[in-house]
């Protein structure tokens, strides 16, 4: 296989091994995996992890590539709060929730942290097309976002924190903030 041809079969910027297995049908998965190690070798391709790829000259969001790593999840926690200006600390790693196995998975284009909620608190998030590569995924609302962190980290008292509640919306933030037990309602002025 050419990477020309290989090029032309392969239209979405990020890939996986059973995706390039469909559409060249007639060959082996050895000489599959044996040109894609080819192509990565020679900087055509980038290794992401192991069975995910994307072109080099392809962009994709990191958020957008959280989605494609772990299902069912949404981005959301310090990830979503700092991109809001809700908490002014810049996260080293990709934070979302999942209702699977909490999960760390690290990659050439860095960290991605899974953490797990109840499926009954899977909820408050949108899905978004990354503008650069066209892949969607999901993002949690703001106070979505801000309940999730409190959950999951296990925040009790909100004044050891840098949290700046005016960018919330409180209807939202009350309409969510029910579904959560009651030591979490009551940590939110």
């Amino acid at each position: 296989m050419t990477f020309e041809k290989f090029r032309q079969a392969i239209t979405s910027s990020v890939f996986t091994t059973t995706s390039v297995s469909v559409a060249f049908p007639l060959e082996s998965p050895h000489s599959i995996n044996i040109s894609l190690y080819r192509f990565a070798r020679s900087k055509k391709i980038v290794s992401i992890k192991r069975g995910l790829y994307k072109f080099l000259d392809s962009k994709i969001d990191e958020f957008a590539l959280a989605g494609i790593l772990y299902t069912p999840s949404y981005v959301s926690m310090e990830s979503v709060l700092n991109s809001c200006g809700v908490i002014p600390d810049i996260p080293l790693s990709v934070t979302s929730v999942t209702t699977t196995t909490s999960k760390k998975i690290v990659t050439s284009m860095g960290n991605y942290f899974y953490s797990k909620i109840p499926l009954e608190l899977y909820f408050g998030f949108e899905k978004m097309a990354d503008p650069i590569s066209g892949v969607y995924y999901n993002i949690a609302n703001p106070e979505k976002a801000l309940l999730d962190y409190l959950y999951v980290r296990r925040i009790k008292n909100l004044a050891n924190y840098r949290i700046d509640l005016t960018h919330l919306n409180r209807i939202k933030l009350t309409e969510f903030i029910k579904h959560y037990p009651l030591w979490l309602q009551r940590i939110l002025p």
